[in-house]
């Protein structure tokens, strides 16, 4: 189960790396975007970013979830090539009516999202966007379930190369401000398409097969029935800040929330690319639900360690990121909004049982229960609390969104999870973050180096508090002496490690 794990964690890099290029633009390119652009322009941003997610989330129907879970049926083993360009085909026309029809009301649109129908373009630009996105889902799906990690890894960060220099080229010399992010990102996504399309032909085969694409529908159908909730439960906090508080007020919660939400970009996504089609792969084999146990354990336990730095530095990073005072504010808002990501962490693990079990009408009634909720706490918050309010409403209801989904997957795949531990580490996270806030009030110097002590405490406070089992103590114990002696580390990697650097399944670390 821990060679499992280990293959898993590689995986998870590796598939990281990739899944990182093309979210972090957005990160890396905070400095200018906050540079370039007033708070106000900034929450138009945050709107056709939240629109655009919205389109792909819709639009795509869900579809690539109904194709991971097909690709491994047996009695379409043979029919792969032509699941996969049946689904493809179907996308392509989607999308395309999808463009059509926001490119006719993109004066309408831009009227009402960006308070200026002067702004069509930018509709008209963002609908093209997530055209090619959810159609970059299809191929991009291929390679997880195909185990093709370097070809992932080597397509996305060509697509964030050539999205990254030509975003700051039209930014900075065109002076194309919004557009020329859109403008960008649709070059990027035609040479993606290039650089893919001979990977793409050879797992084609041309003929469409109703049936199954009929049989992937009725399953994703309840899905994308949940993904528009879903899409309340997302985006309700951005659309209804800018509806009652307007867009500088956005600008503000979007860039703290930029912040936040790189646990999901950097951890979560990784992880998730690499975890779904081994959920799927392993369903009858022995040892499953220790796996699955064991997930969920250690998932909880490295997001929360991203979630204390980012949390811990929120104030630092706010003013190295931005030069404007305006966004600084925004730090207050990072620790609340993390630990609603820590929270969506486990839902998604949870999740496993309802997949497997293939309950999607109780996946839907959920997330539409959850998203119900979401509405009616953010309304009520943002009134009175402002941008706050939004960061506690989106938390509270990851929280309950977390505890309904672990209720009923456990109803219909019981899997024994460790919730002591969870437990643990979601008590030490939170009093340690709120001493890590509190060390705000000093200088920077000290206030640094206490929230560097208070991070070192984590692992120290849990072990004191049992969390670690004896195998991964003496696991711990092996990878410090690999690290303590380089020579021995960098010939494992290369795979000429002695026979004791290749510990058996349960064996302890020599």
């Amino acid at each position: 189960m821990l060679s499992r794990l280990k293959s898993t964690a590689k995986n998870s890099f590796i598939y990281g790396i990739g899944n990182l290029s093309t979210k972090l633009i957005g990160l890396i390119l905070l400095p200018l975007y906050t540079h370039i652009l007033p708070v106000g322009e900034f929450g138009m941003l945050a709107m056709l970013e939240s629109t655009s997610q919205v389109l792909i989330t819709i639009f795509g129907l869900s579809l690539y979830n109904a194709f991971l879970r097909w690709y491994w049926e047996k009695e379409y083993e043979q029919k792969r090539n032509s699941m996969f360009f049946t689904v493809l085909v179907f996308l392509t026309f989607v999308s395309a009516l999808m463009v059509i029809s926001l490119t006719g009301a993109s004066k309408i649109l831009a009227s009402s999202l960006l308070e200026s129908s002067n702004y069509y373009r930018l509709i008209r630009l963002m609908a093209l966007t997530a055209g090619f996105e959810i159609l970059g889902v299809m191929p991009l799906t291929l390679m997880r379930v195909q185990e093709r990690p370097l070809l992932f890894i080597t397509s996305n960060i060509l697509k964030f190369i050539v999205n990254l220099s030509l975003t700051v080229f039209f930014i900075v010399v065109l002076k194309h401000r919004i557009e020329g992010i859109y403008e960008a990102q649709v070059i990027g996504n035609i040479v993606f398409f290039l650089f893919l399309s001979k990977y793409i032909f050879k797992h084609t085969e041309p003929r469409f097969d109703r049936k199954v694409l009929r049989e992937m529908l009725s399953f994703s159908m309840p899905l994308v029935l949940s993904s528009i909730a879903g899409i309340f439960l997302t985006f309700t906090d951005r659309f209804t800040l800018k509806f009652i508080n307007g867009l500088e007020q956005l600008g503000n919660y979007q860039y703290g929330f930029k912040i936040a939400n790189a646990i999901k970009v950097i951890v979560l996504n990784s992880v998730s690319f690499a975890l779904a089609p081994v959920i799927y792969k392993i369903i009858d084999e022995k040892g499953s639900k220790r796996f699955y146990t064991k997930i969920l354990t250690y998932m909880g336990f490295g997001v929360m360690i991203i979630v204390m730095v980012i949390s811990f530095f929120s104030k630092e990073i706010s003013m190295i990121l931005a030069n404007k005072k305006e966004y600084w504010s925004a730090f207050s808002l990072i620790p609340v909004l993390a630990m609603g990501l820590f929270f969506g962490s486990l839902k998604d693990i949870v999740f496993t049982g309802l997949n497997i079990s293939k309950k999607t009408k109780v996946s839907a009634a959920i997330i539409v229960a959850v998203s119900v909720i979401n509405i009616i706490l953010n309304v009520i918050f943002i009134y009175f609390f402002h941008s706050m309010g939004a960061a506690v409403a989106t938390s509270l209801s990851q929280l309950l969104y977390f505890i309904l989904v672990w209720k009923y997957s456990q109803r219909y795949f019981f899997v024994p999870y460790e919730w002591k531990k969870i437990i643990k580490i979601f008590i030490t996270g939170s009093l340690l973050t709120a001493a890590a806030m509190y060390s705000n009030r000093f200088s920077i110097i000290p206030a640094v180096a206490i929230k560097i002590v208070l991070l070192g405490l984590f692992p120290l406070v849990l072990y004191w508090w049992n969390f670690f089992e004896e195998i991964e103590l003496d696991r711990l114990h092996g990878l410090f002496i690999k690290w303590r002696n380089p020579a021995r580390w960098i010939s494992n990697i290369k795979g000429k490690g002695t026979p004791a650097d290749s510990e058996p399944e349960h064996g302890a670390t020599p």
